[in-house]
């Protein structure tokens, strides 16, 4: 009896380390979904900005600043991602809004944005990676499926239906 009773304490024992790895690893992740959440938060915020320096210089342009004001509002971030692109190719055409320091200083601010988006897609991949191969390794594997741990997708961009994927 006395050994039964202390292979039940060693199993428990086990299995609470193997929990608390998974979750302490499971928490990562989403502390760094929680990062791009805030980047990508930080970029819509910043938009309104740039496109009001912008108009005043591009007038005729109102196609692509419309079509930026849709993509923000409906949070398409692969198009918008595409679209500021363009717009900032655009803003090349006018000498003034180039020397511009509004501009200057909102479209260094985007690009700081968006170099955070990338290295927290990076960061936010490997720890994906990090969990689902710890997950995938045998014992772990049977203590995952027994306290219900689950492979999260990595944070892709589908060209097809142009969203962008992170769900677990």
């Amino acid at each position: 009896m006395k050994y039964i009773l202390l292979f039940i304490i060693i199993i428990l024992i086990i299995i609470s380390i193997y929990y608390n790895i998974m979750l302490k690893k499971e928490n990562k992740i989403k502390n760094a979904l929680a990062t791009l959440d805030v980047l990508y938060k930080k970029r819509y915020d910043l938009i309104p900005s740039l496109i009001n320096v912008i108009k005043g210089y591009t007038e005729y342009e109102n196609d692509i600043l419309k079509k930026i004001m849709y993509l923000r509002n409906n949070n398409r971030n692969d198009e918008l991602n595409n679209n500021m692109n363009e717009l900032l190719i655009l803003s090349e055409d006018y000498p003034n809004l180039k020397a511009n320091e509004n501009f200057l200083s909102l479209q260094d601010k985007l690009k700081i944005i968006e170099d955070e988006i990338s290295a927290g897609r990076r960061n936010y991949n490997a720890h994906v990676v990090n969990y689902n191969i710890f997950i995938s390794m045998i014992p772990n594997i049977l203590f995952a499926k027994l306290l219900h741990f689950k492979k999260y997708d990595l944070f892709k961009v589908d060209n097809d239906k142009k969203e962008i994927s992170y769900e677990k």
